[in-house]
């Protein structure tokens, strides 16, 4: 569950990293712009990650530490590899593709290992969910604040209230599935 709560937290800010990178970018001068593709690629791999869930942890809880520390060992290497390869090409955006290849290598490797060795499953219903709850609200109010103001700064503010609110609405629909009034309890105790 608590996989769930997180994406509804942070699933929201990586999709607007995705789709208005070059917006957040800009607070930084206009030279940052050139990272725009870095960014989408970034905020790409964060969120597959966020959807194959605490596999990794699952892991580690199951007493696969060793084939946990050979995964990492294998997706350092990969990335390391890759960098050596891709920076030259394509400078900062090569780098985030070595870092997203490795990042959903290791989620991807531990929740298969989990499944084959355990037969759990390292994502939930409330999971999947969450995440799709957080796309579709997120990609809608994008759509909506393109629309009306545009892919800049104004149009990312617009992105962050539509998203949130309409998350909100969506989230306490399915408050039930996603065990809001158990994280509501646990907050208040």
């Amino acid at each position: 569950m608590a996989s769930a709560w997180a994406t509804l937290v942070v699933g929201p800010l990586l999709w607007a990293f995705a789709l208005f990178a070059g917006a957040w970018l800009s607070v930084f001068g206009e030279d940052f712009g050139v990272g725009s593709d870095a960014l989408v690629l970034l905020a790409a791999a964060l969120l597959g990650a966020l959807l194959l869930g605490p596999s990794e942890n699952l892991l580690l809880m199951s007493g696969r530490s060793r084939q946990a520390f050979w995964n990492n060992v294998v997706a350092l290497e990969a990335n390391i590899a890759l960098n050596l390869v891709l920076i030259p090409r394509w400078g900062a955006t090569g780098a985030a593709v070595a870092w997203a290849v490795s990042l959903l290598f290791v989620r991807s490797t531990a929740a298969v290992q989990v499944y084959a060795d355990r037969r759990v499953v390292a994502w939930s219903r409330p999971l999947v969910e969450a995440w799709v709850l957080v796309a579709v609200s997120s990609i809608g109010a994008a759509l909506v604040a393109r629309t009306l103001v545009g892919g800049g700064a104004a149009g990312l503010a617009v992105m962050l209230v539509l998203t949130g609110a309409g998350g909100r609405a969506g989230a306490w629909s399915r408050r039930r599935v996603l065990g809001l009034d158990e994280l509501s309890a646990s907050l208040r105790a």
